[in-house]
């Protein structure tokens, strides 16, 4: 139903498209200022707030006179446009030129130096339902601005400069808004744009040393067309959003005002309104979640000449989203010959979305006139405090050096004291420095039967051993000796 209420609403904007749409594949901010100042995740998809304008074409005033439209367009070729909702934004005071009247309401395409429109309720909301997003796919977003009054409507691309993607995840699929604030530049697109060295429109404006002109004389601009290629920051404003540049000392007279260009002499500030954008536009993009396969080779097997070997035995695959693949393994490349050497063998997986892995395994054939050893260990369980005797029931053979008990390392501590599972792994060599190795679990448990007991009051372990754990532990046998409470409920036998 949702889905069907926003293909209804833009199809009542079909409308309005009747209007020829003046497009620009790049910002154009003397034709069409707009500041993208926010993108936040809902519940429902991106919401985009921001103002936008006709520049000297007609009053904006409120929705009567002109409308908002998100254009995406998709790398498929596929085009959504989604309606926008206008809100409460005043830029008139930041756009009009000063000492000049304001323009009539008859009077359209009026340049700024004749006079000044309104640009009230110029703000504007719109939400990209997630749900309206192809997976695996990317939008480029294009802000239209229709001037209802003048009959213009005008489309350009939209920037909102970010040094990180903002990214939500539902499900599966990951969506994602992203304009790189570092492959951003801008580039002055008016003629009088003061240089502040703060973010603010007040009493932040830069002098030089030279006076160009009575007009303007000591005050610094921006001089108009030149490029940016490093923006620093990005901030907002009351309302504006001004980037962070740096110029350079270097001052000249043209046209009656001191202009300066990029440099590193100075951190400077420009408000978002004056500048076009070069670089990265918006790009929204929707695409699932996928982890390539894994194989694990789960040895590297040693064998004899004669010997018939299963290569897809010693190993398996496993893909997070399609579970167990083993059954997918293929063998894309080497053979084992039955000759002595080292051979390669190639495995090869894919998951279902095309993902895949690459391992090899190693198999060595040997001549079988020497045997690897073979060490016979097995996993022990015994009860906490008793001793472990880490070579009881551990031996090894060789078939040609015969037994090689003497010779078993060992890595690895049990400690009884302390409940739990411990490995030991047992080494041994032939004289031919061929290995065996065996790793046994030892568990420790408690013993069901060792309990506090009280037989008689001369002798608390009567005709026992006083278990290890007491000998360890006599202020606290003491103790239990020395409660009354205890004494009392105990029945001792004489």
């Amino acid at each position: 139903m949702r889905i069907l209420k926003w293909l209804l609403t833009i199809c009542l904007l079909l409308a309005v498209h009747s209007l020829k749409i003046e497009s620009y594949s790049a910002t154009d901010k003397e034709r069409l200022p707009y500041e993208i100042q926010s993108i936040e995740i809902s519940e429902e998809g991106f919401v985009i707030h921001g103002w936008g304008m006709l520049s000297s074409v007609q009053h904006f005033r409120d929705g009567s006179d002109h409308q908002f439209e998100l254009k995406l367009t998709s790398d498929q070729g596929e085009v959504l446009v989604l309606p926008g909702t206008i809100l409460a934004n005043d830029q008139t005071e930041v756009m009009r030129t000063m000492n000049v009247r304001k323009c009539g309401d008859g009077e359209f395409n009026r340049d700024g130096e004749v006079c000044y429109y309104d640009y009230r309720n110029v703000g504007f909301q719109f939400v990209i339902p997630f749900e309206l997003l192809q997976t695996d796919t990317a939008y480029y977003a294009s802000l239209i601005v229709h001037g209802l009054s003048s009959g213009i409507s005008r489309e350009t691309l939209i920037y909102y400069p970010t040094l990180v993607p903002l990214q939500t995840q539902r499900d599966t699929v990951i969506y994602q808004a992203f304009s790189d604030l570092i492959d951003t530049q801008l580039r002055v697109a008016y003629q009088s744009v003061f240089e502040r060295s703060e973010p603010v429109k007040e009493n932040a404006n830069r002098t030089a040393d030279t006076f160009c002109s009575p007009t303007y004389g000591y005050f610094v601009f921006y001089e108009p067309g030149t490029v940016f290629t490093h923006v620093y920051d990005r901030i907002q404003k009351g309302g504006v959003t001004y980037y962070k540049v740096h110029t350079s000392k270097t001052i000249e007279c043209v046209n009656g005002r001191n202009v300066s260009h990029e440099g590193e002499d100075h951190e400077s500030w420009i408000a978002g309104n004056f500048v076009d954008y070069i670089g990265e536009p918006l790009l929204i993009s929707a695409y699932e979640i996928n982890n390539p396969p894994e194989i694990t080779i789960l040895a590297h097997p040693i064998i004899y000449t004669g010997e018939v070997i299963h290569p897809l035995d010693y190993a398996i695959a496993y893909d997070i989203e399609d579970g167990d693949l083993t059954d997918q393994l293929q063998i894309i490349d080497g053979e084992v010959m039955d000759a002595p050497g080292n051979y390669l063998i190639t495995f090869y997986v894919e998951d279902s979305k095309g993902l895949y892995d690459i391992k090899q395994m190693l198999v060595t054939v040997i001549e079988p006139d020497n045997y690897p050893p073979l060490i016979d260990a097995s996993d022990h369980t015994i009860y906490q405090y008793d001793d472990f005797d880490y070579m009881k029931d551990v031996s090894a053979y060789d078939y040609e050096d015969g037994w090689l008990n003497d010779v078993i390392s060992y890595t690895g501590y049990v400690d009884t004291w302390v409940l739990g599972e411990y490995p030991v792994t047992y080494y041994v060599m032939d004289s031919e420095g061929l290995i065996d190795t065996k790793t046994i679990i030892v568990k420790v448990i408690r013993n069901p039967r060792e309990k506090i007991r009280y037989i008689d009051q001369d002798k608390p372990f009567y005709e026992e051993p006083i278990p290890k754990n007491w000998t360890r532990k006599y202020t606290y046998l003491f103790d239990m000796l020395k409660n009354p409470k205890l004494l009392a409920e105990t029945k001792f036998i004489k």
